[in-house]
């Protein structure tokens, strides 16, 4: 068992919340030109949403080969592909030893991946040699200090529910203690180059995501379902509040610092659950990162 063995709900809600379908097809047909059929791996792919949103956009005969260390993902993954028309297999494997031979793939691709794992460089060697010459790498990777400052909530100073310096003190502490990122995605041409990767490009996602409190619809309801799942509007018990404290302290927070910032964040919950008056915009700010393998 993993711990994302579990995950598969959350994954199912939360990914449409980081990409609209209509620029990956933009980036497909106008920034990498993709015009014949390639072979696809993706790395730490679940379920593989990213393969049932990227394939039908690829040029006919595309193949996509999903790699997870989740069974129970690869399991979901392979019920859910009995339907597509394109060539496909699951790998259950770690990310930095996939079973595949070198020089196999045209695209080795990741979404929403390196931030968890604590040696992101280890998984772009491997993406590297599966890879072909010539063949492009791509990443698409999250910004949280960037998720957290555009977000907007109508009739509420920024100031009174979301302290950015205290979450990229934060971030960086959590970072510094388990080597996963939750930045990275801004850091990856960098982390490309150190890599060898070359003509290293990115873009930013233009999923933004609104909800309007005079609009109730199927829509608006995804999105805010989505927005639950993904830690919005979460209520606290005293034992859950004690404990985040703690581990703030842990981090090297004041109690002081600590219990300001969980009051701003109660606050902010409260205001989300209130859905009659929520006006709210939320922009995940994904970055894809893509270059190539020059071998």
């Amino acid at each position: 068992m993993t711990d994302w063995d579990d995950k598969f709900d959350y994954l199912q809600l939360t990914r449409s919340l980081y990409l609209n379908i209509d620029y990956l097809q933009f980036l497909v047909e106008k920034v990498w030109k993709i015009t014949k059929k390639v072979d696809v791996v993706d790395f730490g792919c679940g379920y593989g949403y990213l393969g049932l949103v990227l394939m039908p956009l690829l040029p006919e005969g595309s193949t996509y080969t999903g790699v997870d260390i989740s069974e129970e993902l690869i399991n979901k993954g392979r019920e859910i592909f009995k339907s597509v028309s394109f060539n496909h297999k699951f790998i259950v494997s770690s990310a930095n030893g996939v079973p595949e031979k070198a020089d196999t793939f045209d695209i080795a691709i990741c979404n929403s991946v390196l931030m968890h794992i604590p040696e992101p460089d280890s998984v772009l060697t491997e993406m590297k040699r599966i890879t072909k010459n010539n063949g492009m790498i791509i990443s698409c990777e999250s910004n949280w200090n960037a998720v957290n400052a555009l977000m907007y909530i109508d009739g509420i100073k920024k100031s009174k529910i979301t302290d950015l310096g205290f979450l990229q003190i934060l971030f960086e502490r959590v970072h510094e203690k388990t080597k996963t990122d939750g930045n990275i995605g801004m850091k990856m041409p960098v982390i490309m180059a150190r890599n060898n990767i070359k003509n290293i490009q990115a873009r930013i996602s233009d999923a933004v995501r609104i909800i309007l409190a005079d609009e109730k619809n199927e829509e608006q309801d995804s999105i805010y379902t989505s927005l639950q799942s993904d830690g919005f509007g979460t209520e606290l018990n005293d034992e859950q509040k004690a404990r985040k404290i703690n581990w703030f302290m842990e981090l090297g927070f004041s109690r002081e610092e600590a219990t300001e910032y969980l009051e701003k964040e109660i606050k902010l919950n409260e205001i989300f659950r209130n859905r009659s008056d929520l006006n709210m915009v939320y922009a995940a700010a994904m970055t894809f990162c893509f270059g190539y393998v020059i071998k």
